[in-house]
């Protein structure tokens, strides 16, 4: 199942769980809809391009970027399934990321 933020998922749902990046960065947000039994990821306004993302355990992953104008959030998913949120570490290294526990 995949809902959209226009299905008014976002109005009582609960952040989870947050993860901010290794070395500092903006604070990703896991959310969670029981209404739409719905999940995703959302990050607050960010001075700089930030990937974040939401994956379900051996599923799919789907990645947002960050914007220093308003907040961005990824795909919604189905809530059945296990997931965690995750922000990439800039050191360098390309491909690091730090994340939520699963839920």
């Amino acid at each position: 199942m995949r809902a959209t933020c226009g299905e008014g998922c976002g109005s009582g749902a609960k952040v989870i769980d947050r993860i901010t990046p290794a070395g500092g960065g903006p604070e990703v947000e896991l959310r969670n809809s029981t209404r739409c039994s719905a999940a995703w990821a959302r990050i607050q306004k960010a001075n700089s391009s930030w990937r974040f993302k939401i994956q379900i355990r051996g599923g799919a992953t789907y990645a947002a970027d960050a914007s220093p104008s308003y907040a961005a959030y990824t795909q919604m998913v189905g809530s059945s399934n296990a997931y965690r949120a995750s922000v990439e570490i800039y050191d360098g290294q390309g491909g690091s990321w730090s994340c939520t526990g699963q839920h």
